[in-house]
């Protein structure tokens, strides 16, 4: 590619978008350092897991790393919408991928990124992670091929699996704020949950059970001890004590055992204050008992 190149640039504002499975389960960890990820859950009466592991030189790409895949989406996305043929090799340079992202620009900037490429290039997942009505998203790879050639303002290319292109051709995606990329930690995980599964909760609330939050959550590592499980919920409390996630309103029901999260959206007119939760979601993996309380 040469430098005449011209490549689209993206608002962040109107086109930002997140694939629908990369904000239900916890794919990518919350911090950096862990080499394996195993999750096993179920919808309805199908169960389902997955593991997503690495080279051995490498961590598995974090929820961080995982914020350039919004930029794929939010690219495929807008081809799409002007009526192009999906392509699996995208170009792009490194700056405009930063600002679209909220991110600094500069040399460290993109050497961060490249590194971030690079965790996903290298990452592999195998099991079955649900894709809707659409089956199931087969083993492979977040980026089957990165080039990242040298030179200050050289056009890179990303080739992305079949698997994402039918994802956004089937819809598969959901359009998120830019703000929601400076959120940290639980705070963010949950904020990708409002996205995914409340973002039509205006009535009742979308509920999920406190000990299945803990394991949906992903980047806490399952608990060896009760001080693990304890320090989570104390976390979620505090999360919803302050209540400051952007569009929605968190709150805390039920007793020590049985406790659920709700999560209901707010409109222009406030929120819903029906009582019973729209639905709950049940705990496939249950705590030790000397866990729950």
């Amino acid at each position: 590619m040469s430098r005449a190149v011209k490549l689209p640039i993206l608002n962040p504002a109107s086109d930002m978008r997140q694939l629908i499975a990369f904000a239900k389960y916890p794919i990518f960890p919350l911090a950096p350092g862990q080499r394996r990820i195993e999750y096993k859950d179920r919808i309805g009466s199908s169960s389902f897991y997955f593991f997503v592991t690495s080279d051995e030189a490498s961590h598995v790409p974090t929820i961080s790393d995982s914020d350039t895949l919004i930029y794929v989406a939010s690219e495929l996305t807008a081809s799409f919408n002007r009526g192009e043929k999906l392509s699996a090799e995208i170009p792009f340079r490194p700056n405009n991928v930063l600002r679209f992202l909220g991110r600094a620009t500069g040399g460290r900037q993109r050497s961060l990124l490249a590194d971030s490429l690079r965790r996903l290039e290298r990452a592999n997942f195998t099991g079955s992670i649900p894709l809707g009505p659409y089956g199931n998203l087969p083993p492979g790879t977040f980026i089957e091929h990165l080039d990242w050639p040298e030179g200050e303002d050289l056009p890179r290319v990303i080739r992305v699996p079949t698997w994402m292109l039918h994802q956004v051709q089937q819809q598969q995606i959901f359009k998120i704020a830019p703000a929601s990329l400076r959120l940290r930690g639980l705070k963010r995980r949950i904020n990708e949950w409002a996205w995914a599964h409340a973002s039509r909760a205006t009535i009742s609330p979308w509920s999920i059970k406190v000990s299945y939050a803990w394991l949906k959550a992903g980047g806490i590592r399952e608990p060896g001890s009760r001080s693990h499980y304890r320090k989570f919920r104390f976390a979620l409390r505090r999360l919803v004590e302050h209540n400051a996630l952007p569009g929605y309103h968190l709150s805390l029901t039920g007793t020590a055992r049985d406790e659920c999260l709700l999560i209901l959206r707010i409109t222009h007119n406030g929120f819903g204050s029906v009582p019973e939760p729209r639905e709950t979601l049940e705990v496939f993996l249950d705590l030790p008992k000397n866990q729950e309380s």
